[in-house]
């Protein structure tokens, strides 16, 4: 275990990531339930885009999008087929003020 062991741990940002995405889609499901969730995922790419290079991620991941959006469009016709209820956010006291 030279170097603190840096070896075993080179994979260890992309394993968190992968592993926080799939925590949010299992905790979206419980939340809306899983028929009412679609999740599309492209192809990985060869060469990854840095988080921080915008000007390639502009330039590269609408093209992707639309590319999915047309190769999905039935289940996406789908899924937004139905009218949804409009969200009731509440904001503000929660009761009347009594007096």
């Amino acid at each position: 275990m030279t170097k603190g062991g840096i070896w075993h741990w080179k994979e260890i940002i992309s394993s968190a990531m992968r592993l926080q995405s799939q925590n949010a889609l299992g905790q979206a499901g419980l939340l809306i339930g899983r028929d009412h969730l679609l999740r599309i995922d492209g192809e990985p790419m060869q060469d990854a885009i840095a988080l921080d290079d915008y000007h390639r991620a502009a330039a590269e991941l609408p093209v992707i999008a639309e590319r999915l959006v047309d190769l999905h469009s039935e289940k996406l016709a789908d899924f937004f087929a139905q009218p949804r209820p409009p969200f009731g956010a509440l904001h503000g006291p929660r009761h009347a003020a009594v007096e």
